[in-house]
């Protein structure tokens, strides 16, 4: 996503559609970076993996990439917040499912 985001974003917004379609997306969650921006001084990249942690929508992988593409964030440290969140996020949506069944079981 990050390596979309930078090489291909400029060219694609003087396509209407593009503009249209996922500028609005990018511009959303630019206010989202903003938010974040503040803790990332103070946490780091850690953050970010506990922002991708969170098992919502909308605070996933791709999401985390746009915030670090915004904020500026090296890729190679974001891959790994992003690749430690995701595999966090996974655990919490596991053990959630099993206490779901578990207690209807």
């Amino acid at each position: 996503m990050m390596f979309f985001l930078e090489f291909a974003h400029d060219h694609l917004l003087n396509w209407k559609l593009y503009k249209k379609t996922f500028g609005r997306f990018v511009e959303s969650k630019k206010k989202t970076a903003d938010k974040v921006q503040d803790k990332m001084h103070n946490m780091g990249y850690i953050a970010l993996a506990l922002f991708v942690a969170i098992p919502f929508t909308g605070t996933g992988a791709y999401t985390g990439s746009v915030v670090a593409w915004t904020l500026g964030l090296s890729k190679r440290k974001t891959f790994f917040s992003i690749l430690l969140g995701v595999a966090l996020a996974s655990i919490i949506t596991l053990v959630l499912t099993f206490l779901f069944f578990s207690a209807i079981a």
